[in-house]
């Protein structure tokens, strides 16, 4: 990449990625998701390219170093202050004088209805900085917080970024539809691609491998796999339900666990690294993201599966996958052609479509061909990098469109 075309840019996501030592501990039921992957991962694409990034991320409990540098990335963790709640309300104070100083080119943002993209705008606009957000989600007036952030944020922003067309409607009223652009979500198809790793084959040799990876929380509906994986057992008793992940909700369904008297073949792994997580993909049958909006114990979570980048993570590393229609994963995921859907809350049909995919060698093969290719075509980080550029080359001098 030629000097001229090189950028400097900040990404702004208060919320950091577990790497290496630096392992953050959020408050509360807060935890780590798709957003904080996604951003992360997109800031590492584009310093490949030669630009020059600077991601400012929050100084939380478990981070061990203040600064990282890998390449043309730089990783600063800043000091974070929360009011009333943290996803909407968190701030880094020391963010500002970066910014202001920093001589960057622009300033990217991530979720737009928020205190930090606010602030992160206010010092684009006064320096006359490429000021872009990338929203990873649906509606941003899910709340009167995030209906105030919204308004407060449409004035100062160049361009939105959004997972799906079908986004549009949910920002009417709040961004001009001028504005915004689509960019499907990318993963990194080298780092996630089929591999072997002998000791977890041995570990689990000659048992149907059952895979979740997320939060274990209400909205993601793990009672309901865990309910299904239980008759799943009756049928293919050599199987295993390998939870990833941590939550407030483990305690909980290490009881129900005990309660179905399968606790023999469910394995909670708590936290593995991203580097860990294509063997353990490679290693299952099949894959299942359940997330619901009315959870079990009587929650709602109006947002609670996302775009769903576990699922590509899964397809790009060959294993079949089974999800629920929330969000945006019915928009991409074709029931029986990329992946299989249920409706949240419905056990017994993730009962019958992991015995499906369990049994069923052509149903699994003709599944995971269609997936590949539309995570290679559509959903790499290769797109992603070359739409955010096209994206800040829209922005015309003075950081005004």
């Amino acid at each position: 990449m030629s000097d001229e075309k090189r950028l400097k840019i900040a990404f702004v996501y208060p919320f950091p990625l577990a790497i290496g030592k630096n392992i953050p501990k959020f408050p509360g039921n807060f935890g780590v998701g798709g957003g904080e992957t996604y951003s992360f991962r997109a800031a590492m694409k584009m310093a490949e390219r030669g630009h020059k990034v600077t991601f400012f991320t929050g100084r939380f409990p478990g981070i061990k170093k203040n600064t990282l540098v890998m390449g043309n990335l730089r990783i600063e963790y800043l000091p974070v202050k929360i009011w009333k709640s943290i996803a909407y309300y968190a701030v880094m104070p020391s963010l500002v004088p970066k910014l202001l100083f920093g001589g960057f080119d622009v300033i990217h943002s991530w979720q737009f209805p928020t205190a930090y993209t606010f602030l992160s705008g206010i010092v684009a606009k006064a320096t006359n900085k490429k000021f872009v957000v990338s929203h990873v989600g649906l509606t941003p007036g899910i709340s009167r917080a995030t209906k105030m952030f919204s308004k407060m944020n449409t004035g100062i922003v160049d361009r939105v970024i959004l997972m799906t067309d079908f986004g549009r409607k949910y920002f009417k009223g709040y961004v001009r539809d001028r504005k915004i652009d689509v960019i499907y979500p990318g993963i990194d198809t080298e780092f996630f691609a089929p591999t072997r790793d002998r000791s977890l084959e041995r570990k689990y040799a000659g048992k149907k491998v059952v895979l979740y990876a997320g939060r274990l929380i209400p909205s993601k509906g793990i009672d309901y796999l865990v309910r299904a994986f239980a008759k799943v057992t009756q049928r293919h008793r050599k199987s295993v339900l390998i939870l990833i992940g941590q939550g407030h909700m483990e305690k909980r369904l290490r009881e129900l666990v005990a309660e179905l008297k399968i606790s023999d073949k469910v394995v909670f792994t708590g936290y593995v690294p991203d580097d860990k997580m294509s063997a353990y993909y490679t290693l299952a049958d099949v894959f299942v993201l359940p997330p619901v909006y009315k959870d079990s114990l009587g929650g709602y979570a109006p947002e609670p599966g996302g775009f769903g980048l576990v699922l590509a993570e899964a397809m790009a590393c060959d294993t079949p996958t089974i999800a629920t229609r929330v969000d945006t994963i019915p928009y991409w995921i074709k029931d029986g052609h990329n992946g299989l859907l249920c409706d949240p809350n419905d056990s017994k049909c993730l009962e019958k479509k992991i015995n499906l995919l369990i049994e069923s060698k052509a149903v699994r093969d003709r599944i995971v061909r269609n997936a590949k290719e539309i995570v290679y075509e559509k959903y790499s980080l290769e797109k992603v990098a070359d739409q955010m550029e096209e994206v800040y080359g829209k922005i015309r001098p003075r950081g005004r469109v």
